[in-house]
């Protein structure tokens, strides 16, 4: 992999002082913009969850920067980014992937929405997941899950109840 594919990317990722994170979420950042980069020519070939991943991917590249929304969002988080794509990764194929979002606190969001029903969840450094839910009229739930790679019964419940 030569650097011409890496640095137009690089010239949108935030480094702070020109040198590489020390932290495992800055590594783990840094690895998935670098692959995003080396993959990008073959967006085509690439099946659904890979693509809401490079979608997240470019979100971060997108919403780094401080005040990205002109109203003072804090810049999206790289442990935020980790837990997103883990949280896609580890969902099972039989769901629809959610629609994806950065929040200007700095976490993502991902959003299922079928007809009067939706859930947003929220995710950002931590292994909390946020949630509000609608499933129809009068019919709502929020609160907060644990995440820890795997997605409990109580999350996938939570997605699967979207589409019953």
């Amino acid at each position: 992999m030569s650097s011409d594919n890496v640095s137009p990317l690089y010239d949108y990722f935030p480094t702070g002082s020109g040198t590489s994170g020390e932290s495992e979420e800055s590594k783990y950042v840094e690895q998935l913009v670098e692959d995003f980069a080396c993959d990008a020519s073959q967006a085509n070939s690439i099946n659904t969850k890979e693509k809401v991943i490079d979608e997240l991917k470019q979100l971060y590249v997108d919403r780094s920067s401080p005040n990205w929304d002109a109203y003072d969002a804090a810049p999206l988080k790289a442990g935020a980014l980790m837990n997103a794509v883990k949280f896609i990764q580890a969902l099972k194929s039989v769901y629809p992937l959610p629609e994806i979002s950065a929040d200007p606190d700095g976490d993502i969001s991902l959003e299922w929405i079928k007809k009067d029903k939706i859930l947003s969840l929220s995710l950002g450094c931590t292994n909390i997941i946020c949630y509000a839910a609608i499933y129809g009229e009068n019919k709502k739930s929020d609160g907060v899950e644990i995440f820890d790679g795997d997605i409990t019964e109580d999350l996938e419940y939570l997605v699967k109840r979207i589409y019953k």
